[in-house]
């Protein structure tokens, strides 16, 4: 069913992909009460609160696996399985891999 285009033209309400459509540009029908800008600027915020961190055996194996967590969160210590010594030993956090 033809509809008015954001721009005022005849149209699918400038929807892509679609025939006969009006203008062709994004209009509010396809990108919501927000622009995509403001979108893109709230979900940079909400992958900044966690960060990938990799954590060592303190068993002194060399083994190391990552993990994410919290950027506000104080650094990990966790007990994990380490398969080189067949037990659970302790773990700490060495670095910070990158952010998510």
């Amino acid at each position: 069913m033809p509809r008015a285009c954001h721009c005022g033209r005849e149209g699918l309400g400038g929807l892509r992909g679609t025939s006969g459509s009006g203008c062709g540009s994004l209009g509010q029908q396809e990108w919501g009460p927000f622009p995509p800008s403001v979108r893109a600027s709230n979900s940079l915020l909400l992958h900044l609160r966690n960060i990938l961190v990799r954590m060592v055996s303190q068993a002194g194996t060399g083994f190391s696996f990552n993990t994410k967590r919290s950027r506000l969160r104080e650094k990990l210590t966790l007990l994990h399985y380490d398969p080189f010594v067949r037990a659970k030993v302790l773990f700490v956090e060495q670095k910070k891999i990158r952010s998510l």
